[in-house]
């Protein structure tokens, strides 16, 4: 999970997170009383929910949030593949192709596949990531302490589902 606290800020993506998971979390009062108003801290509370954020009780439970994400986003990959292998793909050639296409719908990455990109490719995948992201696809980063993370590294590092078959 990437940082989401930054001098003393917190990242919007992870309010959202929060959001969605108060009650796993056990912070639905924070979120009742709406602290959180529309992606940005509502003044005054910023202190407050930085401190709650920092504690460790809360930190493994949001571990065990994203781990059943992931967990969760591989075994529908394999199921797609079971289902409907011409609906799966693997690789950066595949992923070109069905980019093109508009084809996406969930793509796969490991960790170990972004590092042993270069720079400048790695850059122009991260925005491609992002694109895809903003046209309503979903994107899944599997870090190496991930259960799955050998799983999607032995398809290439890099494994995503289709809308529709492409050729």
């Amino acid at each position: 999970m990437r940082c989401v606290l930054s001098q003393n800020t917190i990242n919007k993506d992870f309010i959202q997170f929060v959001k969605q998971n108060a009650t796993q979390l056990g912070l639905v009062d924070l979120v009742k009383n709406n602290a959180f108003i529309n992606d940005k801290m509502r003044n005054g509370t910023k202190e407050e929910v930085i401190e709650i954020l920092k504690k460790p009780d809360l930190s493994s439970k949001i571990v065990a949030i994203v781990e059943s994400s992931l967990i969760q986003t591989y075994h529908l990959l394999m199921d797609t593949m079971d289902k409907d292998c011409d609906k799966v793909a693997f690789g950066i050639q595949d992923f070109k192709k069905a980019l093109t296409y508009g084809a996406i719908d969930t793509t796969l990455v490991t960790e170990g596949f972004l590092e042993q990109l270069g720079n400048q490719r790695r850059e122009g995948f991260i925005r491609a990531l992002n694109n895809l992201v903003n046209t309503g696809s979903k994107v899944v980063i599997y870090p190496k302490k991930s259960t799955n993370y050998k799983g999607i590294e032995a398809l290439s590092g890099l494994a995503f589902t289709l809308r529709f078959k492409i050729n």
